[in-house]
């Protein structure tokens, strides 16, 4: 998860400003929609959280496809049962 104000288009191998509270950007691993609990997949995209998974951030805006990139606020809300 980056900061909004960061630029919105990263390479991999890029260095960045990780985030770790408050509102950021960070990319989706699938279609999504606003107000879900998110966790991150095993490239390190968000998906929403399932059974086992650490809660990370709640997503602000939807995600149509892969690869769109989605405000969300970090809140880690533990893991769900």
């Amino acid at each position: 998860i980056v900061p909004v104000s960061e630029d919105e288009s990263y390479k991999k191998g890029d260095d960045i400003t990780v985030q770790v509270k408050d509102i950021g950007i960070w990319k989706a691993g699938a279609e999504l929609e606003k107000g879900m609990l998110l966790a991150a997949d095993s490239d390190g995209l968000c998906q929403e959280a399932s059974s086992g998974q650490w809660v990370l951030a709640r997503a602000l805006t939807a995600a149509s496809a892969k690869g769109d990139l989605i405000r969300v606020q970090i809140i880690h809300a533990g893991k769900i049962a």
